[in-house]
């Protein structure tokens, strides 16, 4: 296997020590309260559901999305940057749809210093 020296220099994943340590408190009886990712604990409303069932009958949902995300979410995201922020971007350009990546994640202060 290729190793990459830079890939070796990025910091752990920052929910992976912290699931260990909730894995060996739980497994050594410590009764937990998870205030971690987020995960939902209920089920997703039945109009949700629905809708997903609706969009995955359609055959021009089967393939990928472009790259940088589907174009009316790229906008929605300029959009929510302005009302947010008061911050013009141009969703062709300064937008990009990823997965699993929120404001309260590790790499906004990452973005926040490429600025």
């Amino acid at each position: 296997m290729t190793k990459f020296a830079r890939l070796d220099r990025l910091p752990p994943y920052v929910f992976a020590p912290v699931n260990r340590i909730k894995r060996e408190a739980r497994r050594d009886g410590h009764d937990i309260i998870d205030l971690g990712m987020g995960n939902p604990d209920l089920g997703t409303p039945e109009h949700i559901v629905d809708k997903l069932v609706e969009a995955s009958r359609k055959p021009h949902n089967h393939r990928y999305s472009a790259s940088m995300g589907i174009t009316k979410l790229r906008a929605a995201i300029a959009d929510w940057y302005r009302r947010r922020f008061d911050v013009q971007i141009d969703p062709d350009t300064e937008a990009i749809v990823t997965i699993g990546w929120s404001l309260d994640s590790p790499d906004a202060n990452a973005l926040e210093n490429l600025k």
